[in-house]
């Protein structure tokens, strides 16, 4: 069980950062066609996506790479784990 959720919490972040690149893309090429536009349609459209689109985002990617988390340590992975190594004597 621990093993099938562990594989569930991987597939949902795996399509979840996709998606965030593929609106950070999307998110991109707005604010380039802003440039050639201009004037108040330019305004328009970067004021909509700075408000609306990048909180958005910005919240789903936080809450996906939580669920990427959980799956890391249901494997057994310790991403936020500090290792101490030994030193080797010299």
């Amino acid at each position: 069980m621990k093993e099938k959720t562990a594989k569930v919490c991987e597939t949902i972040f795996s399509i979840g950062m996709l998606l965030a690149l593929l609106v950070a893309f999307l998110l991109f090429v707005s604010f380039v066609v802003s440039l050639f536009i201009g004037h108040d349609a330019a305004a328009t459209l970067t004021t909509f996506m700075w408000k609306t689109v990048i909180p958005k985002t910005y919240v789903a990617a936080v809450i996906i790479c939580l669920i990427g988390l959980v799956g890391m340590y249901l494997r057994g992975q310790k991403a936020m784990v500090m290792s101490t190594k030994p030193k080797a004597k010299n």
